[in-house]
C-alpha cells in the first residue's frame, strides 16, 4: 500500500472515530436535556398558584404548559438578545420572579421552598458583588446579558440541581465551611469595634450637649 493511501486510510478512521464521539456525546447531551425537561414538566404540574395559571393558560389556548414556558423563555431570549433594554430585562428576570415566589414561600408551611429560594438570593448575591468587580471586563463580552439572563433562569429552574443548587455546593458552600471561623471572628470584632465608637461618640455627645446647657 502507498504511503498516501495509508494517510487517506489513517484520516478517514479519525473523521469516523471524531463522529462516533461527537454522536455518543449528543446523546447524552440529549438524554440529559430530556431528563431536565421532564423534571421541569413535573413542576409545571404541581399545586401552586402559578400553576393554577398556567392551567387556565393550557385551557383556553390548548398549548402544552411545557410548551408555553419553553416559548415564554425564548421570547425572552430574542428579546435581551436583539432589542433595547436588555440589561432592564435581564434584572427583571433575576429579580421579580423570584422576589414573588420568595414571598409565596415565607407565607407557606412548606419549609422546602424557602431553603430553595435562600439558597438562589445566596448565589444571585454572590453573582451580584462578583459582576460589580468585573463590570468593567464583562459588558464588552458579546451577548452579555443574554448570558446571564440565560444563567439566572438556569438557577432558579424548578429541578433538583439547578444552578443555584450546584453553586451553592460545589463552590460557595465549601469556602463558607472554610472560613467560617475567621468570617465569624471578623465580624464580632467589627460589630465590639462598632460598639465602642458609637458609645465613645454618645458619650462625646452627651458631654457636649451638657457642658452647651450648663454655658447658658
Amino acid at each position: 500500500m502507498k504511503p498516501q493511501q495509508q494517510d487517506i486510510i489513517i484520516v478517514i478512521i479519525i473523521i469516523i472515530f471524531t463522529l462516533i464521539r461527537m454522536t455518543s456525546g449528543w446523546s447524552r447531551v440529549r438524554e440529559r436535556w430530556d431528563k431536565m425537561m421532564q423534571q421541569l414538566d413535573e413542576k409545571l404540574h404541581q399545586k401552586n398558584s402559578f400553576n393554577d395559571q398556567l392551567t387556565k393558560i393550557e385551557e383556553k389556548t390548548h398549548i402544552p404548559r411545557l410548551r408555553f414556558v419553553q416559548a415564554t423563555l425564548l421570547m425572552i431570549f430574542v428579546l435581551v438578545t436583539f432589542c433595547m433594554g436588555s440589561e432592564i430585562i435581564s434584572h427583571c428576570v433575576g429579580f421579580l420572579y423570584p422576589a414573588y415566589a420568595s414571598i409565596k414561600a415565607i407565607e407557606s408551611l412548606n419549609k422546602d421552598d424557602d431553603t430553595r429560594w435562600l439558597t438562589y438570593w445566596v448565589v444571585y448575591g454572590f453573582f451580584v458583588f462578583s459582576e460589580s468587580l468585573t463590570d468593567i471586563f464583562l459588558f464588552w463580552f458579546p451577548f452579555y446579558w443574554t448570558t446571564k439572563c440565560i444563567f439566572l433562569i438556569w438557577c432558579m429552574l424548578p429541578i433538583r440541581s439547578n444552578g443555584s443548587d450546584f453553586i451553592y455546593n460545589f463552590l460557595i458552600r465549601p469556602l463558607f465551611l472554610k472560613h467560617e471561623k475567621q468570617i465569624d471572628d471578623a465580624i464580632n470584632q467589627a460589630q465590639s469595634n462598632a460598639k465602642q465608637y458609637i458609645g465613645k461618640g454618645f458619650k462625646s455627645i452627651n458631654h457636649s450637649f451638657i457642658h452647651h446647657l450648663s454655658s447658658w
